[in-house]
């Protein structure tokens, strides 16, 4: 019982980190020795999640999200991690740094995405993450160290949580530090794990089409930073590491001339402008001068989509609008700009119109996931909830673990009042967040309402079975 207790509180540790802690978990790594299976991997990875999502301040953008969600899988691609399973989650921490978690986790800080001048930049530090997931690196570690008996589940969670207690309540990381001490000293990677992951990284980098040269080129940006990144403390950046960055990506062809990645830019300068601390006046005015400056066609566009959401943030919707439909003539199927131009209709209560704009991009982009997102809102706010659930329950069957999708739901099925649709979408949200008990009672209100339907009262106990379920194969860990 007392080892239960402390295993509870272990994972207290996990439930109350603070995101620029998070950022400092280890990766857990290959391991053929049986120390950790990938399906223990796979459910560390599912329990940190549902502690991130509680505990932590993440930024459910649609656009960036998605954005970052396909960047992954186009690098995963090209490297050697096998049938991934990645999620995405975006930090809302300035600090520069990106980091992985067992079972597939990729965790970004949002401030890497502002350092990184470049996509092949941004991707030369997801590269490496991703290296680090496709070989294994932490149980590799473990298998090589002195303690190679059979590390328990418990342990490995522990493991997590005393690096991620730096600075915590000094109890909870001493019963952490107690419960990991045959595994703590493998939570730092070895000189050698960092090596193997810079060139790993850069052939996924080369492969997928982009410059090897962005790896050490930003590594050298971090290294002359007046504040030392997050990154460059849990993988360090020497000299001789840059060297041998710049060695190895000489050796790879040159990457194809093209023009900046305008897409990343786009994403990035739309970022810049949501997380901006300046007054909107100041935002607007930085845009507008920057814009009096560059002749270059493609910066001009950028800061034009900057201007355009500047406005946006200060409510300025007819201005943004002009900007929008301006940069529609040019490239009137972007879906950036879709998007940008939709949110502006919608804080002007053009709820039609923005529909209108929303629905001719889906019958280009069907069950394209933001376009959908963004007209559900739309049918939401023109009081069409009732067709918003059905937007939303459609991206909910190929997304299923989409947290911000299930809210969206269950406000939806509120608005439309479907009762039953609103308890279950609350239940899952829930569930995501591990609190399995509380989404079991939601469900049990939605069984009580579909009593008289058959199907649907077979379905909701079903699915109080399953996360039943779940709870006994995650205590038997």
């Amino acid at each position: 019982m007392l080892e239960l207790k402390k295993i509870c509180l272990i994972l207290y540790c996990l439930f109350s980190i603070q995101a620029s802690l998070a950022a400092e978990l280890p990766v857990l790594g290959d391991s053929t020795s049986g120390i950790i299976s990938l399906e223990e991997e796979y459910q560390i990875g599912q329990i940190w999640l549902s502690n991130a999502r509680a505990h932590t301040k993440l930024i459910y953008d649609p656009m960036l999200n998605d954005y970052l969600e396909h960047l992954v899988y186009r690098l995963a691609a090209h490297s050697e991690l096998k049938t991934p399973r990645l999620t995405v989650l975006v930090l809302d921490q300035e600090s520069i740094n990106a980091f992985a978690v067992p079972g597939g986790v990729i965790g970004i800080n949002v401030g890497l995405l502002l350092y990184a001048e470049s996509e092949a930049e941004l991707s030369a530090v997801l590269s490496h993450e991703i290296a680090h997931l496709s070989q294994r690196h932490f149980a590799r570690s473990l298998a090589e160290s002195q303690n190679t008996q059979r590390i328990s589940f418990a342990a490995l969670l522990a493991s997590i949580a005393i690096a991620a207690t730096q600075g915590a309540d000094p109890g909870l990381a001493a019963i952490a530090s107690t419960q990991a001490f045959a595994v703590q000293s493998s939570l730092e990677f070895s000189r050698q794990n960092e090596q193997e992951a810079d060139r790993l990284g850069m052939n996924t980098l080369a492969a997928s089409g982009m410059d090897p040269y962005a790896m050490p080129r930003l590594f050298q940006k971090m290294k002359d930073a007046s504040n030392i990144p997050e990154f460059l403390l849990t993988h360090p950046v020497t000299e001789s590491r840059i060297a041998d960055a710049n060695n190895k990506a000489a050796q790879f062809p040159p990457a194809p001339l093209s023009q900046e990645d305008l897409e990343y830019q786009l994403i990035r300068t739309r970022t810049l402008i949501m997380l901006s601390k300046a007054s909107h006046k100041d935002d607007i005015r930085r845009f507008a001068a920057a814009l009096s400056d560059i002749n270059a066609p493609t910066s001009n566009t950028i800061y034009r989509y900057g201007l355009a959401n500047a406005y946006i943030k200060a409510q300025s919707s007819q201005e943004a609008l002009k900007i929008l439909q301006s940069l529609r003539q040019q490239d009137p199927t972007r879906i950036d700009y879709i998007i940008t131009e939709a949110e502006a209709l919608l804080i002007s209560h053009q709820y039609v119109a923005a529909s209108t704009l929303l629905q001719q991009a889906l019958a280009m982009n069907p069950n394209n996931y933001v376009l959908s997102v963004y007209e559900a809102k739309s049918l939401l706010r023109n009081h069409q909830a009732a067709q918003a659930v059905s937007l939303l329950e459609t991206q909910l069957a190929k997304q299923p673990n989409n947290i911000y999708l299930w809210r969206l739901l269950a406000d939806a099925s509120s608005a439309a009042h479907h009762n039953i649709s609103a308890y279950q979408a609350q239940a899952e949200i829930l569930f995501l967040l591990n609190q399995h008990n509380q989404a079991i009672e939601q469900l049990k209100y939605a069984l009580n309402l579909a009593k008289n339907n058959y199907q649907l009262s077979a379905k909701i106990a079903l699915r109080i079975e399953e996360i039943k379920q779940y709870k006994k194969n995650l205590a038997q860990f």
